[in-house]
């Protein structure tokens, strides 16, 4: 009776790929589904983990079972200074790059917008954690009884009657100079500068300046669509964040 032939060194080989591809893909999955969980112990313990792998590449901006889903177009705006008065009107840089992905998902371009987004989405998340951590230290400093009804108010000031005085806002202009000094703006401010650079030599000039906006449009309600395609109306209504004028160097 024959024997049975052994495994040889190429079937070992492609035992051990398809075993490293099969462990690949279920990292893959298993960090992606906690990065788009909603708050739980495993994204307690590994949440950073899964969102230093899923940023800047496999970023998504949508979560499993979310309780809140999104409901709004967030875009970072960008204007460039040439000489002392000169502003480009705002624009956003990645326009050609949507059209781009529109005209064909198979390009990879769709991977660049996840990097660009990412931008602007870090830079909101950051501003929500500033206005946070601003409400819970005004709700703090109110009386007990007055706490929950501060913290239910949402990131807006809330005065009281009682207040000494007028409570300090937690608007985002309010938390401006945390904001200027976190990782996150000074990433935006790179990303405006190289978005600068090249509309400098696209259109021959020299650049001195830049600023930038963040930008949340809300569509219409679709109860309200029909009245919205009559008059030309796209968006509900559309929030801006303004940021200062940075100089050239």
């Amino acid at each position: 009776m024959d024997c049975p032939a052994k495994p040889t060194t190429s079937h070992w080989t492609s035992y051990m790929i398809a075993l490293a591809v099969l462990v690949a893909l279920g990292g893959h999955v298993l960090l992606t589904l906690i990065y788009l969980s909603p708050p739980n112990i495993a994204q307690e313990h590994l949440g950073g983990v899964a969102e230093r792998y899923m940023k800047p590449l496999f970023h998504q901006n949508w979560h499993l079972f979310s309780p809140n889903p999104g409901i709004s177009t967030r875009k970072l705006a960008v204007r460039c200074q040439s000489g002392e008065d000169q502003w480009s009107d705002w624009f956003d840089p990645t326009e050609d790059l949507i059209a781009r992905h529109n005209a064909n998902r198979f390009s990879g371009v769709g991977k660049l917008l996840y990097v660009y987004r990412a931008v602007g989405d870090d830079l909101r998340k950051h501003i929500e954690q500033r206005m946070t951590q601003c409400q819970k230290r005004r709700a703090s400093a109110l009386p007990e009884q007055d706490l929950e009804e501060t913290l239910d108010a949402g990131l807006g000031a809330l005065v009281t009657a009682d207040s000494p005085a007028p409570a300090a806002d937690c608007s985002p202009e309010a938390v401006m100079d945390e904001i200027i000094d976190s990782p996150e703006f000074t990433l935006a401010i790179r990303y405006s500068e190289h978005v600068c650079l090249g509309y400098g030599d696209e259109a021959g000039v020299e650049t001195t300046g830049l600023q930038f906006k963040l930008l949340e449009f809300f569509p219409v309600k679709y109860a309200d669509r029909d009245a919205a395609d009559a008059s030309g109306r796209q968006w509900d209504k559309v929030h801006e964040i303004e940021f200062p004028i940075i100089a050239g160097e």
